[in-house]
């Protein structure tokens, strides 16, 4: 099968280290789509490194206005002014907000930051996917992140541990 063509195969959570660590080590540019339940993440690498990552079924928490919010990069009222102003528009929220002079690109950049990592921790936690990968060129979002895999594996792994270690009251 050739680097380009599609992969795809159902992977537990060590396998995801495995295909992640591969795709880390390789430095591979290109999309990982992930299928789970009802959910599918995009993943979106060069070099090696997560550059964006969606969901198709966010959870509010982990939404860029309120994530934004939750950082006091903008307030709860400003954030529903401007949604109650503009209502549903075309392109991401966040950069809107930029737009709109109400966030900075450092606030959206890091409230990006948060929103990978905790799409990445649920990803980290899937018991049974399914992903495919193509290697090639990604999306040509304005704003994206650059966060090495290594360091949010490493983030996900300590956060179940630290979490298996509260629900047994070690």
């Amino acid at each position: 099968m050739s680097e380009a063509s599609q992969q795809t195969r159902p992977f537990a959570a060590f396998e995801w280290m495995l295909a992640r660590r591969y795709l880390s080590a390789q430095r591979k540019t290109g999309t990982l789509w992930i299928h789970a339940n009802s959910e599918r993440f995009v993943l979106e690498l060069v070099d090696g490194a997560v550059v964006h990552l969606v969901s198709d079924n966010p959870r509010p928490e982990h939404r860029i206005g309120t994530i934004l919010v939750s950082t006091d990069r903008i307030s709860q009222g400003k954030l529903d002014e401007f949604l109650n102003r503009y209502g549903p528009q075309d392109g991401p929220i966040g950069k809107l907000l930029q737009d709109a002079e109400l966030v900075t690109e450092g606030d959206l950049r890091h409230a990006l930051q948060v929103q990978v990592q905790e799409l990445f921790q649920r990803i980290f936690e899937l018991e049974n996917a399914v992903f495919c990968f193509r290697a090639g060129a990604v999306s040509d979002l304005e704003v994206r992140v650059c966060l090495n895999t290594t360091e949010l594996m490493l983030n996900c792994a300590r956060r179940d541990d630290e979490r298996r270690r509260d629900e047994g009251g070690e």
